[in-house]
């Protein structure tokens, strides 16, 4: 089977490439699809609509938007009739940091993509039920689960992570926190900031490293942690190998995230094999119990510096975590078997 992935640039996705091996493993293929109105690929069987978000990506003011959401709408309707298999993946229930107008057209926009869907899948079987609250349209369609797949080739070496502390500007001795990734509100930051300012110890550092979303969350940032020489910031955009080689310079994770379904920072952080520290959610509590005790701490409520400060002072002796159930073969498999059992 030869299936479409929109938006379909797979380098620079680790999600997709990873996926895209696995399908080449299985002796499927999964085919980047730039736009669906580019026209429709007679070879594909199905198409994935992955992050149909991108409509904002670049254009998040004036027109662009709903002329972007218009023409894709009226190509997947000729994706449809054509006999082509439409499957919503959907990554987010709704797209994070979206003002109130582009709010109102992701509502139209989502309701049309769950009449054009043949099905939908999620990156949990624990969050279906969320997705079903904010796009009750899809309560009548087919849909499956698939959790999220590891990463590969994320540890580093003693000496690649004593160098990456080093450029960092990090005591080789000191116990490091990240807080990793894009930059933006829902990501918690101020929380955890204040957490960590109010635990006294000089050995611990926070580093946070991720390109803000915009100016004024750089500032509330920057603002946040003047004055405290134990927070080490770093607004770079971040390549596959800085995040890899930064990541494993920290001892931990910390993600204060709360507004969200999915999360591949959870994943990566523990396919890094970091332990993590992040708020009760579902994805975040089914990924606990697949990946065993001790890798990833929940709490409920707000991050305070007792919970921030117990989890940095633990060091517990862990058995590797087992990833066995984000094998990208399963995740592969699933969509295939869910794609095949559909009717048009």
């Amino acid at each position: 089977m030869q299936i479409g992935s929109w938006p379909g640039a797979l380098s620079g996705n680790a999600f997709l490439s990873i996926l895209a091996a696995a399908f080449d493993q299985i002796g499927a293929r999964l085919v980047p699809v730039k736009r669906p109105s580019h026209g429709v690929i007679p070879d594909l069987d199905a198409l994935l609509i992955q992050w149909p978000d991108v409509i904002f990506w670049k254009a998040r003011t004036g027109r662009a938007p709903y002329l972007a959401a218009f023409s894709e709408l009226r190509a997947l309707r000729k994706w449809r009739r054509s006999g082509k298999k439409l499957i919503w993946i959907v990554h987010n229930a709704v797209p994070h940091d979206l003002n109130a107008q582009q709010l109102r057209l992701w509502s139209y926009y989502s309701r049309q993509l769950s009449a054009l869907s043949h099905g939908y899948m999620t990156l949990s079987p624990s969050t279906q039920s969320t997705v079903l609250r904010d796009h009750p349209e899809l309560s009548a369609k087919p849909a499956s689960s698939f959790r999220h797949p590891s990463y590969t080739f994320v540890k580093r070496t003693p000496q690649e992570i004593l160098d990456r502390r080093l450029q960092l500007g990090i005591p080789a001795d000191a116990h490091v926190i990240g807080a990793l990734g894009r930059i933006g509100h829902y990501k918690g930051l101020p929380e955890l900031i204040e957490a960590f300012r109010a635990i006294e110890d000089d050995r611990l550092r926070l580093v946070i490293c991720g390109k803000p979303k915009n100016a004024s969350t750089r500032t509330d940032v920057e603002t946040a942690t003047a004055n405290e020489p134990r927070i080490r910031l770093c607004f770079d955009f971040l390549t596959d190998e800085d995040f890899a080689l930064t990541t494993a310079a920290c001892d931990a994770i910390v993600a204060p995230y709360r507004e969200y379904l999915h999360s591949g920072s959870l994943v990566y952080s523990v396919s890094a094999e970091r332990r993590l520290l992040t708020p009760r959610t579902p994805f975040a509590e089914d990924l606990a119990n697949c990946v065993g005790p001790g890798w990833i701490t929940l709490y409920d409520g707000r991050l305070t510096s007792s919970l921030l400060g117990d989890f940095a002072a633990a060091t517990p002796q862990l058995p590797k975590p087992e990833l066995s159930a984000l094998d990208p073969i399963l995740a592969a498999r699933e969509i295939l078997r869910f794609v095949r059992g559909i009717s048009v």
